[in-house]
């Protein structure tokens, strides 16, 4: 399984492991680590340096590109459902379908905001470390409860989506305070008084509106 061709994702093993164990967070391992790769992808991976039997922590996992669209966090997860459907049990199975059926019928994020569903894939993978806590510590009872948190007024997710409007908000700031600065300085301008005296000005000669001074 760890070297099928059939995998729609990068299979080196140190990653293999990772999903075997559940290990999210904890060594390391992202929900963008099973996203779905080409050609291209499989050339650049020979260039890595990870090894294949160094599982210490000095063996680290190439950062995973972040997520940039519904379709990246969506194709994830159902990678990550191969190895379910073949290694795990029912319940694993259930969180992941959770996950699936929650990212489809999600309309708050735009398929194409990028900052939010890098916070999108950021939340699906801590409810995934939260579950392989609780399996850890042989709590079963509170694992089977992660599925159900999936929704969309969750306080981590609704806290997130507040985080991400308040950047939001922030990118906007400068912007405006640029804008007032100029036309500050264009009003400063209009403003600014002739060196000559009003007398001697009104008695220029003119054409039309305005002084041949």
């Amino acid at each position: 399984m760890q070297q099928s061709g059939h995998a729609p994702f990068l299979r080196l093993p140190p990653v293999c492991r990772g999903l075997w164990e559940f290990g999210f967070l904890a060594r390391g391992l992202t929900l963008r680590h099973c996203r779905s790769t080409d050609l291209w992808d499989q050339i650049q991976a020979q260039d890595i340096t990870t090894s294949y039997t160094d599982f210490s922590e000095r063996n680290t996992l190439r950062p995973a590109p972040a997520a940039t669209s519904r379709t990246d966090v969506s194709s994830a997860l159902s990678n990550l459902k191969v190895f379910a459907q073949e290694l795990y049990t029912d319940v694993v199975i259930r969180v992941i379908d959770s996950a699936i059926a929650f990212v489809d019928r999600y309309k708050a994020i735009s398929d194409s905001d990028t900052m939010g569903w890098k916070l999108m894939a950021f939340w699906i993978t801590s409810k995934f470390g939260r579950f392989r806590g609780h399996v850890v510590a042989r709590d079963l009872v509170s694992a089977q409860v992660v599925e159900h948190e999936f929704s969309r007024v969750d306080e981590e997710l609704l806290e997130l989506m507040d985080l991400r409007r308040s950047h939001r908000g922030a990118d906007t700031v400068p912007h405006r305070g640029h804008h007032n600065q100029e036309t500050t300085r264009r009003g400063d301008r209009q403003r600014r008084q002739s060196s000559v005296p009003a007398a001697v000005y009104t008695a220029l000669p003119r054409q039309g509106d305005k002084s041949c001074a």
